[in-house]
């Protein structure tokens, strides 16, 4: 997992650059990292000191079946970065196996399509022993072991509108909506992006 906490001022993020004095955020980040080691990694930006989240740093961390221990290091001060979490779900079928994720199809599955994405809302379907299981297909049909990577946009509604588009309403209630903005641009120059990735609005 990769965190990147974008922030307008330095002040906002005490700690983040290094030294003993941080703030909670940061605290807890830090805690993180020691409790996790090389699986977690976070890092900020600061707009009034010219570092920013943009569509070069987006591509850098999504490139085709990431992988955590292929994962770029986090930015320093200077560089930009965006974070990512790396995720997959498996198949309740005891024969399902492993499959990379290009060849998976995942269109009918609760968990992992993209297209029953655009339309959830914060009632997401649970997954455990008592819920329906992955419905993952292999190119022949057969159950495999689903998954997809996770990249996930938190904070002020432009923010997550600028990079994601905007979430839509529907049936009174708040969906996922279309993915736009920045990432929606990207997904259209590198078909790796749409599939291997679920992008979800917070």
């Amino acid at each position: 997992m990769e965190v990147v906490w974008a922030n307008r001022r330095r002040e906002d993020c005490v700690g983040c650059e290094g030294g003993e004095q941080r703030g909670a955020m940061v605290a807890l980040l830090e805690d993180f990292r020691k409790k996790y080691g090389e699986r977690f990694k976070y890092s900020c930006t600061v707009d009034g000191e010219g570092t920013f989240i943009d569509a070069g740093a987006i591509a850098r961390v999504t490139q085709p079946t990431p992988s955590p221990s292929a994962l770029a290091p986090a930015p320093v001060q200077g560089q930009q970065a965006w974070g990512l979490w790396p995720t997959a779900g498996t198949s309740q079928k005891s024969n399902a196996v492993s499959q990379p994720v290009a060849t998976v199809n995942s269109d009918t599955c609760s968990y992992h399509s993209p297209k029953e994405l655009v339309v959830s809302d914060e009632h997401d379907p649970h997954a455990g022993a008592d819920s329906k299981p992955c419905q993952c297909k292999d190119t022949d049909g057969n159950p495999v072991r689903g998954g997809k990577n996770l990249l996930m946009i938190s904070g002020p509604e432009g923010f997550v509108k600028h990079f994601t588009g905007a979430k839509v309403w529907g049936g009174g209630k708040e969906m996922q909506g279309p993915v736009k903005g920045v990432i929606g641009d990207l997904k259209k120059q590198n078909r790796s992006l749409g599939e291997d990735w679920l992008v979800l609005k917070m």
